[in-house]
């Protein structure tokens, strides 16, 4: 993320627990200014609308699980700081 700031994979299929996903795009982080049209992979953007999802704890100051890529059907790749909030896990959150 620090050297690209979101990018389309050209290797984009990994398989996970039996399963193969299709990396559609990594996030991005920008100034939300509804001008451009990649705004909508914004990590802050898409974090806003999968709240629900991903928040357990409303009153949690920080997050648990930070999207970072964008998967094929509306899944995404989160880092997960559940278990450990300094080195976080990397999961797949539908």
């Amino acid at each position: 993320m620090k050297k690209n700031n979101g990018a389309i994979p050209i290797e984009n299929v990994f398989i996970c627990n039996n399963h193969s996903y299709v990396v559609d795009r990594f996030l991005c982080i920008l100034k939300v200014t509804s001008q451009r049209d990649d705004e909508f992979y914004d990590i802050g953007v898409v974090r806003t609308q999968l709240d629900e999802r991903i928040v357990s704890d409303e009153n949690l100051i920080g997050v648990e699980l930070l999207p970072i890529a964008a998967l094929f059907a509306g899944d995404f790749i989160c880092l997960d700081y559940r278990s450990h909030n300094q080195e976080p896990s990397v999961c797949v959150e539908s």
